[in-house]
């Protein structure tokens, strides 16, 4: 298995609209994206290239926007990023 270090906002952007988060605004340098299942918004910045595991991590930990716990969110997210890279 391939091992991917660096993402980018348009892999996040990906992830999000699968799992029915809607882009709705832009605040500042960051894109938000509203999760209508908790009413909760999740703000991506829009100037950054890449983000490592740990930012994408800390992303999903100081929001209250995802589905689940910071942990099993990245998880799910590994699993679509590994499965759009399989899929071409």
């Amino acid at each position: 298995m391939k091992t991917i270090n660096k993402f980018t906002f348009k892999n996040l952007s990906d992830y999000l609209k699968h799992f029915r988060y809607l882009p709705t605004y832009r605040k500042g340098n960051k894109d938000a994206f509203y999760n209508p299942r908790n009413r909760q918004d999740l703000l991506i910045p829009i100037d950054k290239p890449e983000f490592t595991k740990l930012e994408v991590i800390t992303l999903f930990s100081n929001s209250k926007a995802t589905d689940m716990p910071p942990n099993i969110e990245w998880c799910r997210f590994q699993q679509y990023i590994y499965s759009i890279d399989n899929n071409p």
